[in-house]
């Protein structure tokens, strides 16, 4: 026997699979690590501790702070607890946020990848192609992050695993759902597809008709029982705290302005514009065309016709397509010079990928009813996030990716094992098999690139090039270092810094005047709350030229009235100074609610209030 064979046999059966993981997982950790420090990014990302700020100062959930995102926020309060209590300020609490985050990650990848394992290389990329583009905007525990994570982790414990599962693990899997659709509430819709889904199954057993798909391993009633305790008893739990710490006390009066805002409107909660944007963006030929290739490979598999030719042109086509769609996104994205336009892409480049992921289900000859079950939920998931949030099709996309890698993992696997059932002769074998081979190869490399490319490039626009440089629409380099304040040790450029330390300076002058009374910022620049540390006179740190919205939970929290209000002169979403026009504007619709004094500070208005108009 030769030399390398024989080492070759005796090797462990996943020892390259496990160096590969490892591998990309320490370059993961490093990377994200070096490249923490960089940037201040949007509101958003401040947003997340101002939650938990305010239910640290005594304020409560709903009747203070009307934002149905609130929710996930908890799971922050300890760490936001421990770092202000540990440093007695919120200087540098982002940059601590981001390094827990990226400890959290890292110990998702090492369970997401021991769940992975047995489908060893594929299992090492789906792994690190998931932690590696989960954060997305942000290293923070966020309801896209959170959602996502809750839903994956719920996929591979049910669907993935094989493993029958204890009663105990069903409640905990329910547990880790319940906290899902606490990051996003409207995942409920999710879970409620699945009881019917149950259901129906149920009523065709108890008339001893077969359910129409094999997915007997999710629509077990006893199975979905348990889970469903679990994620009842966290709810329970969660419904207590809010009981107890007075979060219904009149509800009546808030509930109509807790479903309205600028990113909730009840009258309109589907906002198909922002949809038919999103495809538009993405070429409407290409998302059409797609669109057509999923709809002929349903229909191939309902007629469980075997052509292989028409099945590996739809195929092709239908990865074309996709790959086409996401290149045109790229390149819009690229010349982009305002926030829309960049976001579009950033936040609904999972488009593509959910339109291609079931073709490759429907075009196997023994599709995996699991992996299906996985991508059929991303597509759910990610609808479901679509009608709430302007974080559309991203997060979820990624469950959808690990689908793919996954389930042509296992065609290549079946593909192999049927040619090795079948040997007429030594000569047909051999020209089937190097067939069966260069197309499997070909195909492996175009959704390879496919997947690699998209995910490179969302890991650099997000994380490497940050969002800053496409706002400023400069090529301003991150030299400067941030030295006070929440955003303390980030890197960021020189305008952005001058604008972050004017803005301190007028921060510790309203600090020092206000003598514990509540302020309100009127912009989405949250990190201003995290820095001045008093009562919020404002119904969110995500405050959007709401001030009818403002005065009306005035009236409704007399508690929360301003003492001061906080001006910026910029817009913080594209860190430019506003035009003479815009900042008289908003000081006239400011007034003709309150009265006050006003001190032009060094980047903004600085507003003493002295009192409210009655009837304004």
């Amino acid at each position: 026997m030769d030399r390398s064979n024989a080492q070759k046999k005796h090797m462990p059966e996943y020892f390259f699979s496990d160096a590969a993981a490892a591998v990309l997982g320490i370059f993961l950790f490093v990377f994200l690590l070096l490249t923490a420090r960089y940037t201040v990014g949007i509101a958003d990302e401040a947003f997340y501790y101002t939650v938990p700020q305010r239910l640290l100062q005594g304020d409560r959930m709903i009747i203070d702070e009307w934002s149905l995102s609130q929710f996930v926020y908890l799971l922050n309060v300890p760490a936001f607890l421990l770092y202000t209590r540990l440093t007695g300020s919120t200087d540098g609490i982002i940059l601590f946020m981001r390094y827990l985050f990226i400890a959290v990650n890292t110990c998702y990848y090492i369970f997401m990848y021991k769940k992975l394992r047995r489908f060893k290389l594929p299992g090492a990329v789906s792994t690190f192609l998931f932690c590696g583009l989960i954060p997305q905007t942000a290293l923070s525990v966020s309801y896209f992050t959170v959602s996502t994570m809750s839903l994956m982790t719920v996929f591979l414990e049910l669907a993935v695993d094989e493993k029958k599962k204890s009663r105990p693990g069903l409640i905990i899997i329910g547990a880790i759902l319940a906290v899902g659709i606490m990051a996003e509430p409207l995942l409920i819709i999710a879970f409620g597809v699945w009881f019917i889904a149950v259901l129906i199954r149920a009523v065709r057993e108890k008339k001893k008709k077969p359910f129409f798909c094999n997915y007997s391993f999710i629509l077990e009633k006893k199975m979905f029982f348990y889970v469903t305790v679990g994620t009842v008893l966290v709810f329970v739990c969660f419904m207590g705290i809010l009981i107890f710490s007075g979060s219904f006390t009149g509800l009546t009066d808030v509930l109509p302005f807790l479903f309205t805002g600028s990113e909730y409107n009840a009258s309109n909660i589907i906002d198909f514009g922002k949809l038919a944007k999103a495809v538009s963006y993405f070429g409407a030929v290409f998302i059409i065309g797609q669109t057509l290739c999923l709809i002929a490979s349903a229909v191939i598999y309902i007629k469980k016709s075997n052509n292989k030719t028409v099945k590996n042109l739809i195929f092709i086509l239908s990865l074309v397509f996709a790959a086409l769609c996401f290149i045109h996104g790229a390149i819009k994205s690229i010349s982009a010079t305002g926030l829309d336009s960049y976001m579009y892409f950033y936040q609904d480049h999972g488009i593509p990928l959910l339109l291609f992921a079931p073709v490759q289900f429907f075009l196997s000859k023994k599709p995996n009813p699991r992996f299906f079950a996985i991508c059929i939920g991303s597509i759910i998931c990610s609808l479901c996030i679509d009608i709430s949030s302007y974080v559309i099709f991203s997060s979820c996309a990624r469950i959808a990716e690990v689908c793919v890698i996954l389930g042509f993992a296992e065609h290549i696997k079946e593909s192999k094992n049927n040619s090795d059932a079948k040997k007429p002769t030594r000569a047909l074998y051999r020209d089937k098999k190097l067939t069966e081979k260069l197309r499997n190869a070909v195909i492996s490399v175009c959704i390879a690139v496919f997947l690699l490319w998209d995910s490179a490039y969302i890991i650099a626009e997000g994380i490497y090039k940050p969002p800053e440089i496409p706002l400023l629409g400069s090529k301003e380099p991150l030299s400067s270092e941030l030295t006070s304040g929440p955003l303390k040790y980030l890197r960021t450029t020189e305008s952005i810094q001058k604008m972050y330390n004017g803005t301190l300076i007028d921060l510790e002058t309203i600090k020092q005047t206000a003598n514990g009374a509540p302020v309100a910022i009127l912009n989405v620049v949250p990190f201003m709350y995290l820095h001045l540390d008093l009562p919020y006179a404002t119904f969110s740190a995500w405050y959007e030229n709401e001030t009818d919205r403002l005065y009306r939970y005035w009236q409704i929290n007399p508690a929360h009235q301003a003492s001061y209000i906080y001006l910026p002169y910029y817009d913080c979403r594209y860190y430019q100074i506003n035009d003479n026009r815009t900042l008289s504007i908003q000081l006239e619709q400011l007034f003709s609610y309150i009265e006050g004094e006003i001190t032009q500070g060094e980047m903004g208005y600085i507003i003493r209030v002295t009192r409210l108009l009655p009837d304004a």
